[in-house]
């Protein structure tokens, strides 16, 4: 019996054993939590095409081309710069074909702006009556009898009817006049919405139409240039004055007046001979143009300035015979 009492404790004991061996062995679980995530990006798209191309003058003509830009050496050249790559223009010539291109499109994916500055000037005889003064030759006494006075002598620059004859004095006779009655623009630019008029500065009102264009706010007023500027009229968009369009805007449709601009002049040959004829006496600089000052009657010389091509009479500004255009445009993305 006690034999058999070992033997149920023996066998309890390797059961026992057995089932912590089972644990043991056992495998054992955990809790897992797993993710994934992928995800990809293009660049927005700029697409922004701006360009300006062409130019506005030449220096030299062709009457055979309807007085279109040609090369300084061609044989039909009826109008040509005295100094090669100087560009001119005169009565009868012209630019009506090319010009001067400006270029904008694209659909950005990003908010877009364009701004710049324009600066223009246009050639102009300010109303008035004007002439040249003519030394007159051989002048003798009887030439002041009756009445007959058309002679005129000269005391620093203002020239005044002579009241009789004094022999050694230079006498000089009125030539050329010309009573201009209203501001006179003998060229006539096109483009940017604008077809002009000899009465009105039409390169200025491009100027401004484009600047209009750019900006958030209208209208863009020109300030009048300074120092080597004078004379040109300066319209400034700045990046802060901008307008800003959405992503996905056409700027071709938004900007249609500037998205495909060609800008155009001519100074047609049949205009007013009299103010074509002064402002060409202003620009050869040999002759003694004056215009007429209507408190004394009497004619006061008008002086050019060659660096701006403004001409001025007793310090007031009458004329320019000096063109320019000048264009700076920047589209960039805002934040």
């Amino acid at each position: 019996m006690k034999k058999n009492k070992r033997m149920r404790t023996a066998s309890g004991l390797m059961i026992a054993a057995l089932l912590t061996t089972s644990m043991i062995s056992g495998t054992f679980a955990k809790y897992t939590t797993a993710d994934a995530a992928q995800d990809s990006a293009r660049a927005a798209k700029w697409g922004v095409n701006l360009g300006i191309s062409g130019s506005l003058y030449g220096d030299a003509y062709a009457g055979a081309d309807s007085n279109t830009i040609v090369s300084n050496t061609d044989s039909s050249v009826t109008v040509k710069s005295s100094a090669a790559g100087t560009d001119v223009i005169a009565p009868g010539t012209r630019n009506s074909n090319s010009g001067l291109h400006i270029t904008l499109n694209g659909t950005p994916e990003v908010s877009t702006r364009v701004y710049g500055t324009i600066k223009t000037q246009n050639i102009y005889l300010k109303k008035g009556e004007y002439g040249v003064m003519v030394e007159a030759h051989d002048v003798k006494a009887e030439d002041f009898a009756n009445g007959g006075n058309e002679y005129y002598t000269e005391t620093g620059g203002a020239y005044e009817k002579a009241k009789g004859y004094i022999q050694g004095v230079n006498y000089y006779t009125l030539e050329n006049a010309a009573n201009v009655d209203a501001n006179y623009y003998p060229v006539v630019y096109s483009g940017a919405k604008v077809t002009g008029s000899k009465t009105k500065d039409s390169l200025s009102e491009i100027g401004q139409n484009i600047a209009n264009l750019l900006a958030d706010s209208q209208p863009v007023t020109g300030s009048a240039g300074t120092g080597a500027e004078q004379g040109q009229t300066i319209y400034t968009v700045e990046t802060d004055a901008a307008k800003i369009y959405a992503p996905g805007e056409d700027l071709a449709d938004q900007l249609n007046n500037l998205s495909s601009t060609n800008i155009t002049w001519e100074w047609e040959f049949e205009g007013d001979d009299g103010a074509d004829t002064i402002l060409g006496a202003l620009i050869a600089g040999t002759s003694k143009v004056v215009v007429k000052d209507q408190d004394s009657n009497s004619y006061n010389k008008i002086s050019v300035n060659e660096g701006t091509g403004l001409a001025a009479a007793d310090n007031t500004i009458l004329a320019s015979v000096k063109t320019s255009f000048s264009i700076e445009l920047t589209a960039d993305q805002v934040d």
